[in-house]
């Protein structure tokens, strides 16, 4: 980022802003960031007093640097990892800002990605996306094999993942997880019920054309769950629901916990 960084408040709707970093204020004080230009030193800094005005963690974070410097990035990612934040990365995301994206405990790519080997800070980047919990496989080949290592939609989530390993070992721990037949099951009822909402949008809108493909996608993992009784479907929601509010109040917890912490450090 460039030196001068242009805080934006503006609504949901209201879309990217020209500068640096856009803060998108929604209801309740909750907001989300847009990252972009090129990382320079004083960013993670930058972003901490912008915490601390807003008095929060973002909900969601954007990230499409482009070059700049990977020290930097290294504390973004840091910064990213204390406060626990989810992450995306754009299409322009590159080696620095994608050194800050691992940061994030939930992290998402909307497109491939082609990273380069860097040249400077080698064992450092080593060590650091060692700590991001990143497979040493994905480690040797993105910090010392001197080629570029394409990420793309498909492999990102065995080469990275969406959530780091440790993490999810303590979501698990704190607040179960379902078997992998009890997660495939859900995953069957809520094609299911995708599949029927794309039905009624076909309905109302006629885009039986545009609509078919992606109901086709669904079809197939829908039809597993046709079988199962109205019981074990409630018990498979209710499970769901159980878990997924523990992992909230566990992430809401640990963030105002991290919160605290960054008041401290100021």
């Amino acid at each position: 980022m460039r030196v001068l960084l242009f805080l934006a408040v503006a609504c949901w709707s209201t879309g990217a802003l020209s500068a640096d970093l856009a803060v998108h204020s929604a209801k309740g004080g909750s907001y989300s960031l847009d990252i972009s230009g090129e990382i320079r030193a004083g960013d993670a800094e930058r972003l901490t007093q912008i915490f601390m005005g807003k008095k929060r963690f973002p909900s969601t974070t954007r990230v499409g640097t482009t070059g700049g410097s990977l020290q930097e990035a290294m504390r973004i990612g840091e910064l990213f990892r204390l406060a626990h934040l989810s992450v995306m990365a754009s299409d322009s995301c590159d080696l620095p800002c994608f050194t800050a994206f691992v940061g994030g405990i939930s992290r998402a790519i909307s497109t491939d990605l082609v990273l380069a080997t860097p040249t400077d800070y080698r064992q450092e980047l080593a060590d650091y996306y060692g700590q991001m919990g990143l497979p040493q496989s994905l480690v040797t080949s993105l910090v010392f094999d001197g080629q570029p290592v394409a990420l793309s939609l498909g492999s990102f989530d065995e080469l990275v993942g969406e959530s780091p390993v440790v993490f999810e070992e303590s979501l698990a721990e704190q607040c179960g997880v379902q078997t992998e037949e009890e997660n495939f099951d859900f995953r069957s009822l809520q094609a299911a019920r995708f599949v029927e909402s794309l039905r009624s949008m076909q309905a109302r809108t006629g885009r039986e054309e545009e609509l078919a493909p992606l109901i086709a996608k669904y079809e197939s993992l829908a039809e597993h769950a046709e079988e199962f009784s109205d019981e074990y479907r409630q018990r498979l929601y209710l499970q769901w629901r159980e878990i997924s509010d523990c992992r909230k109040h566990v992430l809401k917890q640990a963030q105002k916990n991290a919160f605290q912490q960054v008041v401290a450090s100021s």
